[in-house]
């Protein structure tokens, strides 16, 4: 409630103090003597429109100054080249291209409602109901509780849209899992694998031996050739008869030694293949899914 306004220099008003009391007060006066001036003075005041000096300075004045108390706060708007508020004389504040501070707005808390103009219809009485509906809606504030509950509606039709696009990849991607059903048997394959490694590395060595034994038996065919002529000679082939006869069972052996090992070099050529498609399928599933355990599916 408005309880004093003090007008300065604006229009006809060289200084008017007007106090007001509670309830209903009314200003009475010849035409022209600044009535429709008063109500100028608080639009002006609590819209800062308009902005020119032309409508509301008068011509002998140098500066307008239009201050209320409402509710026990101070409220002055001042024009003397720049445009001021100033708040129970304390906060001032530049009001910039018919701009009104926030602080100001709170304080005065006066809205479209509160001043007519002297020619203005009766408030509401000859707009339509969609034009009242409209305005209460805007006091009330439910516009902006319409764009809310529309926005929102966006947010679930679009997250709706997301959840949909996510559950096909997690389907697809659950399908390529299935490729990977087998991967307890590959472990097991593997560990199989590895032992047949070491069979390999054994085996190996074994054939290393066997061509040393070769090459020893070739150094005693050269020289049984020198002493072919000697009386030894029955003896040193008796001899190699029987490593002959070693070298023809560790022959023997190593030819399912080399079956077992081409057999390791194809599984171990098998195992590297789908340990890359098992790595490629980690890395794809990591990228879509950073939180999610690939083999269980519970967060991590």
């Amino acid at each position: 409630m408005i309880s004093k306004l003090t007008i300065l220099g604006f229009q006809s008003h060289r200084k008017s103090v007007l106090d007001f009391l509670p309830g209903v007060n009314v200003l009475v006066g010849e035409s022209d003597t600044g009535k429709t001036a008063v109500i100028r003075a608080l639009r002006w005041l609590t819209w800062n429109r308009p902005q020119g000096t032309k409508d509301t300075r008068s011509h002998w004045a140098k500066k307008t100054i239009v201050s209320a108390v409402m509710n026990g706060q101070s409220i002055k708007l001042i024009r003397r080249g720049n445009v001021i508020y100033k708040v129970n004389d304390l906060l001032q504040l530049k009001a910039l291209r018919g701009s009104v501070p926030a602080e100001v707005q709170k304080a005065l808390n006066m809205n479209g409602i509160n001043l007519q103009q002297q020619l203005d219809a009766p408030f509401l009485l000859s707009s339509s109901p969609g034009e009242v509906a409209q305005h209460f809606n805007h006091i009330a504030h439910l516009d902006v509780i319409d764009r809310a509950i529309q926005r929102v509606r966006s947010w679930i039709r679009q997250l709706k849209h997301e959840t949909k696009s996510l559950r096909e990849q997690i389907r697809g991607l659950k399908g390529e899992l299935e490729k990977y059903d087998g991967l307890d048997g590959l472990e097991k394959q593997l560990v199989e694998i590895e032992a047949m490694e070491n069979q390999h590395v054994e085996l190996v060595e074994s054939v290393e031996g066997l061509e040393k034994t070769i090459n020893k038996i070739n150094s005693l065919e050269q020289i049984l050739t020198q002493y072919q002529h000697f009386g030894k000679v029955k003896e040193k082939l008796e001899e190699l008869e029987e490593v002959n006869v070693q070298l023809l069972e560790q022959q023997t052996k190593i030819e399912p030694l080399q079956s077992l090992i081409e057999s390791i070099e194809g599984k171990s050529t098998i195992l590297k293949l789908k340990t890359a498609d098992l790595e490629e399928m980690h890395e794809r599933f990591d990228r879509e899914f950073p939180e999610q355990c690939p083999l269980c599916g519970r967060l991590k």
